[in-house]
């Protein structure tokens, strides 16, 4: 369905060819394509200040904190980016992508920069519209947007996955990580139906390149590897990926929980 919306904007431009793939074939269309062209014609009136995540709601980091600092930034507030200010909130320099902390070897974590693994950032201003705006951002594959207002000051946050939501409705995207808990800088617990990419972003592995393109899911990853389903507290060495998958919780055919330990390769 992403790629449906993806294609339409590559391909018609302006409202009245939108209008026109409404009055196409049907079967043109993928399940609830007409409803969705039809919910962008409606997202033509909004703007940034429909879909802003407000400043108080944001959490952010700063650009001063140290590595134990952000660490515990990370397990009390789990996103998969963070806006980074400099001296006040206002002052957002650009944001901080949560495996760039936890891909950190802690044993140099003196030397832990937050400056250095900022990455700059898209400002826009709150009058910006909905449409125009998810076309920057895809175009430009950028997941979060600054929202700044008359002034300058920061006003919140804008996700790329608000904007589909608002066009499109509820959907699964790889930016939430309401699925995996970080318990540690090298532990994290998953869901089995967890897509392997997520696990690969957040945590700095391969899965997703390991097994046949068939397998998504890290419960599917782990009963490849298994050849069955594991019974709950099995553990299971994955030696390319340096890790141990612990079991945690399973039903009659699903794997339901489980605990990713990386293993220490000094």
């Amino acid at each position: 369905m992403f790629d449906y919306i993806t294609n339409l904007f590559k391909k018609k431009s302006t409202m009245e060819e939108l209008k026109e793939v409404i009055e196409d074939d049907d079967q043109t269309q993928p399940d609830g394509g007409t409803e969705i062209i039809k919910n962008i014609l409606t997202a033509v009136k909004l703007n940034g200040t429909d879909v802003v995540i407000p400043k108080v709601s944001v959490v952010c980091a700063n650009v001063d904190m140290d590595y134990d600092e952000t660490m515990q930034l990370i397990h009390s507030a789990p996103k998969s980016r963070y806006p980074v200010y400099e001296k006040e909130k206002d002052n957002i320099i650009g944001y901080l992508h949560i495996k760039a902390v936890l891909t950190f070897p802690e044993k140099n974590k003196k030397h832990f920069d937050i400056q250095k693994l900022v990455k700059p950032a898209i400002y826009v201003p709150e009058s910006m519209p909905v449409l125009e705006l998810y076309k920057e951002m895809r175009d430009n594959n950028l997941h979060i947007a600054v929202v700044i207002d008359e002034y300058g000051a920061f006003d919140g946050i804008i996700t790329i996955t608000d904007l589909l939501t608002k066009i499109i409705g509820e959907f699964d995207d790889d930016a939430q990580i309401n699925d995996i808990q970080i318990l540690n800088d090298s532990s994290i617990i998953c869901h089995g139906a967890t897509k392997l990419q997520k696990i690969d972003e957040l945590w700095g592995l391969n899965l997703d390149e390991t097994h046949d393109d068939d397998i998504i899911t890290l419960g599917g990853y782990i009963f490849a590897m298994n050849g069955a389903l594991p019974r709950k507290k099995t553990t299971i060495l994955d030696e390319k990926n340096a890790v141990n998958l612990t079991i945690l919780e399973v039903d009659d055919r699903r794997i339901l929980k489980v605990q990713i330990d990386k293993i220490s390769t000094r």
